[in-house]
């Protein structure tokens, strides 16, 4: 039986934020009619740490599960784990209790609501890249992917570390993200490289912590204003011509 949570998400995205959210719903779309296979196991993962990919899974996670898609978010950073924090959970019963110790798989889930359900990563093991690429993984996302419309694996970073290069055959298709003004290229190439190595399919990257503002990107306040003043021309124009025709 799952254990149950009561959620208390530190949903990073909010309805003031406009541009994130409507991000994270753009994502939420070019994932929902990229991918035709049934099993939708997706691999999120960065070059550096730092670059926001925990994030990114844990808003994902949220923004699939509230239009009504059963989602698992799987902890398999189990160097650094993070998304833990996202939920205010322990992290200490999880991934690696079932691989290294036989725990049952529902009593180690954590139901966060009915749609969206976490497996933390469990203790810090001395091998993770052993433990991710062992037969018993690939047995527990298998096992998994009948029950979930989405799996959304967070790794650890990937220009330096093989886990996700490892748990990478397992997924439909990987998600890189790419901190905006900040990774370098090369990092990014290799990266990339890597995963073609294994003939793994890299289905979109996500250019994260963009600084919308200095960039002089829109939000529904100035599209608003912008609007308006459209709408303000029109009339003057309509009502100028109103008065030459008299």
């Amino acid at each position: 039986m799952l254990k149950r949570k009561q959620r208390r998400i530190l949903k990073l995205v909010d309805s003031e934020n406009f541009n994130l959210s409507e991000s994270y719903k753009m994502l939420r779309a070019n994932l929902e009619y990229s991918l035709t296979e049934d099993k939708k196991v997706i691999l999120i993962t960065s070059s550096v740490p730092y670059e926001g990919k925990s994030t990114v899974a844990a808003n994902l996670s949220v923004f699939l599960s509230d239009i009504g898609y059963k989602v698992l978010l799987l902890e398999c950073d189990l160097r650094t784990p993070q998304l833990h924090k996202f939920f205010n959970i322990s992290k200490l019963n999880g991934l690696t209790n079932i691989i290294v110790k036989n725990a049952d798989i529902n009593s180690t889930i954590i139901e966060i609501n009915s749609n969206l359900h976490i497996l933390c990563s469990g203790p810090t093991p001395p091998n993770p890249a052993e433990l991710l690429g062992s037969k018993k993984m690939k047995y527990v996302v298998d096992a998994l992917s009948n029950h979930y419309d989405y799996i959304l694996i967070d790794t650890p970073p990937s220009s330096s570390l093989s886990d996700a290069v490892v748990l990478s055959p397992l997924a439909t298709g990987i998600v890189l993200v790419i901190k905006y003004d900040s990774t370098p290229v090369e990092l990014i190439k290799h990266t990339i490289d890597n995963f073609k190595n294994v003939n793994a399919k890299i289905i979109g990257t996500i250019l994260s912590q963009v600084d919308t503002k200095k960039l002089g990107m829109y939000n529904k306040y100035n599209y608003n204003n912008s609007y308006k003043e459209v709408r303000s021309n029109i009339k003057k124009q309509k009502s100028r011509r109103q008065r030459i025709q008299r």
